[in-house]
């Protein structure tokens, strides 16, 4: 049908337009290989978030317990334990060394004076920049593959501010890294209030919560919340009255038994 059109018309016009039919088809092959190499070497956003989406996420562990129960100590052994297994794990801690984890610190020491209401929104505030972090915050490292154990989270503001302020205010404070870094599991070491004190009092500086009328409170405030599963995700308890080697192995075994590892 082509050729029919064009045969009438003069030679160096036929030419010319099959020329230009040749290098169409040729420049349309080239841009059909350069499509399907560039989806390969740039895929495009929904195929970006797939793949996103599909990449296995780091475990967030989180250890609790009034002062003295042995966290800090536990999350380097479990911690150990993840990596012979071949986990990245990060060890971190709530107050953490920011700069409002620093002012913390000071308000706990006394070093700086402030109500509980102050202390409250501190510990919030410091949390959030522990997770949010774009320096080192928690959550980009999770997302990223690396197991995460920190040493205290939202629970510990929960039964600790919230025995000196409004609870609901202190979930409120705590809402938003709950809703987008949950714990894949919490663990708590419970430990007799009077144990507690005497490991305390080895220390050299002692913070505002560590009397043991206040860790009495704080440990029935931690059995309420657990009771009413809040925050959301599986626990495990264990007794951390019992020696270390003891209680580091029900906490693994604790997390074996809840499919966590």
């Amino acid at each position: 049908m082509f050729f029919l059109l064009i045969k009438d018309l003069p030679r160096f016009r036929k030419i010319k337009i099959l020329q230009s039919m040749v290098t169409y088809g040729i420049i349309c092959c080239i841009m059909l290989c350069i499509t399907k190499e560039c989806g390969r070497l740039f895929p495009c956003r929904e195929r970006i978030k797939m793949d996103k989406s599909k990449k296995k996420k780091g475990l967030f562990l989180v250890f609790e317990g009034l002062d003295g129960s042995g966290k800090s100590t536990h999350v380097r052994l479990l911690s150990k334990k993840l990596r012979a297994q071949g986990h990245v794990c990060y060890e971190t801690r709530e107050p953490t060394d920011g700069p409002v984890g620093a002012t913390v610190h000071h308000c706990m020491t006394g070093r700086l004076a402030a109500d509980p209401n102050t202390i409250a929104a501190l510990f919030a505030a410091d949390r959030t920049d522990h997770v949010f972090n774009a320096y080192n915050g928690i959550l980009s490292k999770v997302e990223n593959g690396v197991t995460v154990l920190t040493d205290r989270y939202a629970l510990s503001s929960l039964a600790y501010n919230g025995s000196e302020v409004p609870l609901r205010w202190v979930k409120q404070l705590n809402s938003r890294v709950m809703e987008v870094l949950p714990p894949d599991c919490t663990i708590f070491i419970d430990i007799d209030p009077r144990l507690a004190m005497n490991r305390i009092g080895k220390r050299d500086v002692k913070e505002k919560y560590e009397t043991e009328a206040m860790l009495k409170i704080v440990r029935e405030r931690y059995m309420e919340l657990m009771e009413k599963h809040y925050p959301r995700g599986p626990y495990v308890i264990v007794n951390g009255d019992n020696d270390i080697e003891t209680v580091s192995e029900a906490i693994w075994t604790g997390l074996k038994e809840k499919g966590i590892v």
